[in-house]
């Protein structure tokens, strides 16, 4: 028996221990809404976080709770910016979080501590990132991310592939959001669309059903002027999915003659970004990277003019005939009412 097989056994049981009310739900007493994937990184959970928070915030005094992945902190902490190095000691993503939506992050391994230290900031409504396998968690509304440019031979259960839970598992969800299906070759648009819509039948899915596409908002350098974006550029990044962050300058038609790519949420050294900015000179090129690796280039000592950052805006949608944009909003509006 293959290694998979054990892994989606586990995953199966410990998922009908929690459905069936054999293992308990902790309340943090306010409402969360979980954000996360039945795959592994790379989905865009931390862009549209930052989207929802926008639609959240004209109604809600929101937080939000990561887990952290990579920081250096112990226990639940509140990101503070102020800190010398917030990238490496709280990790890429809830820093960039905290820097775009200015609403407390509260960091943890076990959400339920991070969001009890939200609940006594004030915070009366909790966007909980990477979730959907915390099950522990309460929650009041559970969101999927779907990458439209994983491929197809990735929807099988770890290792084999980079399923954490089978399909099936969306029925939990009350909206699934398909993020970069405008990143996918139009050719290839008809045969995805027929691939999802077989999968969400075959197995009953009655989700709202979104896109969250990805749209270039602004390109500028590190002092905040503007790039012009008919120049050639070099792109580095420490990202999970390096090839759709080109994908979206291709489709943008901006020329990239380079792509450095470390592993996904590597802190920079001086010494990497030495040799980066000259190779960046030898071809006469700017470099670009995405905000979640600004974050962490920042507070190194570098050439800010030669570096340049792509800004991201994600634009929900309605899919097709299975989704419902203003029941979307709505959902969020009221949360809690």
């Amino acid at each position: 028996m293959g290694l998979h097989y054990i892994y989606a056994i586990i995953i199966k049981i410990r998922n009908l221990l929690f459905d069936m009310g054999w293992r308990p739900l902790r309340d943090c007493g306010v409402p969360v809404i979980s954000v996360g994937n039945i795959t592994v990184g790379g989905t865009g959970k931390t862009p549209v976080i930052i989207e929802m928070a926008s639609i959240l915030k004209g109604n809600h005094n929101i937080g939000i709770v990561s887990r952290g992945y990579k920081g250096l902190f112990k226990g639940a902490q509140l990101v503070d910016l102020s800190v010398k190095n917030p990238g490496q000691y709280f990790g890429d993503e809830p820093t960039l979080i905290a820097k775009k939506t200015n609403s407390p992050v509260a960091v943890c391994s076990k959400r339920i501590e991070a969001c009890l230290k939200l609940k006594n900031q004030g915070v009366d409504t909790i966007l909980a990132d990477d979730c959907f396998q915390h099950r522990s968690l309460k929650r009041d509304l559970d969101i999927v991310l779907l990458d439209a440019t994983e491929e197809a031979k990735n929807y099988r259960p770890l290792p084999l592939g980079r399923m954490r839970e089978p399909f099936l598992a969306l029925r939990r969800a009350q909206v699934i959001i398909i993020t970069k299906r405008n990143l996918l070759p139009k050719n290839d648009l008809p045969q995805w669309d027929l691939w999802f819509q077989e999968m969400i039948n075959k197995n009953k899915i009655t989700s709202n059903i979104l896109e969250g596409n990805y749209i270039i908002d602004r390109i500028e350098n590190f002092t905040g002027e503007e790039i012009n974006s008919k120049e050639r550029f070099m792109l580095l990044s420490a990202i999970a999915k390096p090839l759709a962050f080109e994908r979206l300058l291709s489709v943008n038609s901006i020329e990239v003659v380079k792509h450095i790519t470390y592993r996904d949420h590597y802190n920079y050294t001086f010494k990497d970004v030495s040799s980066i900015q000259n190779k960046a000179r030898d071809l006469s090129v700017k470099i670009l990277v995405t905000e979640k690796d600004r974050v962490k280039l920042e507070v190194l000592d570098i050439d800010k003019n030669l570096f340049g950052v792509v800004k991201l805006k994600i634009d929900f949608s309605a899919y097709k005939q299975f989704g419902d944009k203003e029941k979307f909003n709505e959902t969020l509006i009221n949360m809690g009412s």
